[in-house]
């Protein structure tokens, strides 16, 4: 519950390893992350766009030295939506364990995370932040190639196995905020 005034939301987390190259899992959770919650993914044209229940819907992993998250955070636009949202939320990823996602989208997918990736080095700061951010976790600037090269690894069958091993109940931990009682949240 919090006193003063704000839109509703509802975050959730889910625990991850530490970064690794050693195997594609990382890259697999970026995928993830762009599959489900991408402006053009099925999940966001349903909760932003079609039904306007949702102001915005994100979702990523974060590369950490020691074991970290996958969070969403979704803004609701009115409390009684804040279940629906998570259920939908539920929903897709289920879909992501369930069902393995389309060969092609997955190659578009990954292209259009590696392009975004090289379109980012286009300073001198944004290379060096790169590089700083590989040296904290590995010690070596050619864990950027390496984790570049993962990417093309990532198959359907790894999404799959990503997306069990991460979005499971004991794995989890959901906050909602909104003004005055927030309502119950049913798992």
């Amino acid at each position: 519950d919090w006193p003063n005034p704000t839109r509703p939301y509802v975050l959730m987390g889910y625990h991850t390893p530490a970064f690794t190259t050693a195997t594609v899992d990382f890259p697999a959770l970026d995928i993830i992350g762009e599959l489900l919650f991408s402006e053009a993914a099925p999940l966001y044209q349903e909760l932003v766009v079609k039904q306007q229940i949702a102001d915005f819907i994100s979702g990523s992993a974060e590369d950490h030295r020691d074991p970290y998250l996958f969070m969403i955070t979704a803004r609701v636009k009115d409390s009684d939506a804040l279940a629906k949202v998570q259920a939908a939320v539920q929903e897709h990823m289920n879909r992501l364990k369930t069902a393995p996602v389309e060969a092609a989208r997955l190659r578009r997918v990954t292209a259009h995370l590696r392009n975004r990736f090289t379109q980012s080095m286009d300073t001198p700061d944004a290379v060096a932040d790169t590089q700083s951010h590989y040296l904290s976790l590995t010690g070596s600037v050619g864990t950027i190639n390496e984790v570049f090269r993962r990417y093309q690894e990532v198959t359907p069958a790894d999404i799959q196995r990503v997306a069990k091993q991460t979005f499971r109940t004991e794995n989890e931990t959901v906050v909602t905020l909104a003004q005055g009682k927030t309502p119950e949240v049913k798992q």
